[in-house]
């Protein structure tokens, strides 16, 4: 890996952010967005979020369906990503984010987060984690506090 790499799990009323710092190897859940009226202050924030923690990429959950295809879900996530294209210059990768949610509930019910994670930062950071191993990163166990 080369960089930090921010993920997010867009949805059409939040946006889960999750961070791995270079040379570290874990990921923690960050913040999630709620979206306002306004996608360019929306786009804005993460701009800003990304900036702020000299991320080197973006790795962004695609919502596949059980069978491998693309749903609307995943169409509304193309389009928030082909609009983020225009306010950060770094490469922005895709990752099926099947299950992440069921998962990141799973979490949550086992207390492994403290009050500051959610659903959304948590499946994020399951995002990211998935990406880094899918890469070859040697990811450890998830950090079990979030930074908000």
């Amino acid at each position: 890996m080369h960089g930090s790499v921010i993920a997010l799990d867009v949805g059409s009323k939040t946006v889960g952010l999750a961070y791995c710092p270079e040379g570290v190897n874990s990921c923690v859940p960050l913040t999630t967005l709620h979206r306002s009226a306004s996608l360019r202050r929306d786009l804005g924030y993460l701009r800003e979020v990304v900036t702020g923690r000299q991320a080197a990429s973006i790795v962004v959950g695609l919502p596949l369906m059980p069978d491998g295809t693309e749903g609307e879900r995943a169409r509304m996530v193309h389009a928030f990503v082909a609009s983020l294209r225009g306010f950060v210059r770094i490469p922005i990768v895709f990752q099926d984010e099947r299950y992440t949610s069921f998962a990141a509930s799973e979490i949550i019910a086992a207390e492994k987060f403290d009050a500051s994670a959610d659903i959304h930062s948590i499946s994020a950071m399951l995002i990211l984690e998935d990406y880094l191993r899918s890469i070859g990163a040697n990811i450890n166990q998830c950090s079990h506090s979030g930074e908000g």
